[in-house]
């Protein structure tokens, strides 16, 4: 994965209609959530099961009907449980326009929030925002007639209800959060460009410019993860990459991805997925009617 991918540089929707619906479920590649950003607002809605996302410094616990929000440029991922979940994704120009209108300025304070401006979690319960997530999002699924001004009236309501509802503090993001995420983002960006080579965390905390000691807290806060186990999460699931799109053997998956030991990288596989690397690729296979390739252990 490249830096483009980390800060996710993507066309949503059409130029006149900057907006993206992604259903994600247990099939999908990206299932389990890497830590990205983007200039984009996200809006997230848990359909079924269990999804741990981490947004900035914070995680949260979502279930079935819960929303969450997401401003632009802050470092979110998550780790979903027997999960299906929707993104709907979109530029905030969107709800702009071109008329130079007073509630521009509502819209604005919003979209400029960055980490501490608005509130991010909605649980179910909360009903009457997570109603029009929902009709935003059944708005999204279909090209029908009507459907573009159907989902523009429930992203207008949403960000009504934000104000309604006292979820916009009117604060910003101080420069404290800012030069953590720009610290931050440096580091992830390193390890997704070099994960397969040795990494130590004294490299790691040297690209933040802090100590050993601190850097391991300062990473933790972000991701809920040590600097190594988030390492090892993301060298396991390259080698599923791997795994299901090439032909390679798991020696070479392994080999690939950082693990210079065959039966460590196994152990560490099972650890993450649950399964040993063969046994992932024979469901995957099994699961989806593919055949990965000819290969050997």
């Amino acid at each position: 994965m490249k830096y483009s991918e980390l800060n996710e540089i993507k066309s949503r929707g059409t130029p006149d209609f900057p907006i993206e619906l992604y259903r994600i479920d247990s099939g999908n590649s990206r299932y389990i959530m890497p830590f990205h950003w983007h200039k984009e607002f996200e809006i997230i809605r848990v359909e079924e099961g269990e999804f741990s996302v981490c947004i900035g410094e914070e995680e949260y616990c979502a279930s079935a009907g819960d929303v969450l929000l997401i401003n632009s440029g802050m470092i979110h991922g998550g780790i979903p449980k027997s999960c299906v979940y929707h993104c709907v994704v979109f530029d905030p120009s969107l709800l702009l326009g071109r008329s130079n209108s007073g509630w521009r300025e509502d819209i604005t304070r919003i979209s400029d929030a960055g980490d501490t401006g608005i509130r991010r979690y909605f649980p179910a319960g909360e009903g009457e925002l997570a109603g029009q997530v929902e009709q935003l999002i059944n708005a999204l699924k279909t090209e029908r007639e009507g459907n573009r001004l159907l989902a523009l009236g429930a992203l207008y309501s949403v960000f009504g209800l934000l104000y309604r509802n006292g979820a916009v503090t009117g604060e910003t993001a101080v420069c404290r959060h800012f030069t953590g995420d720009a610290k931050m983002k440096a580091v992830l960006c390193w390890i997704e460009e070099n994960y397969a080579d040795t990494v130590t965390l004294e490299k790691l905390a040297e690209i933040a410019g802090m100590n050993p000691g601190y850097f391991c807290g300062f990473f933790k806060r972000y991701t809920q993860r040590s600097p190594v186990d988030y390492l090892n999460m993301y060298r396991i699931d390259s080698a599923c990459r791997m795994l299901r799109v090439s032909g390679c053997s798991v020696t070479e998956a392994g080999f690939s991805c950082g693990f210079n030991d065959l039966s460590y990288f196994v152990k560490t596989f099972k650890k993450y997925k649950g399964v040993t690397p063969k046994q992932y690729r024979k469901r995957y296979e099994s699961e989806t009617g593919a055949v990965v390739g000819k290969r050997i252990f």
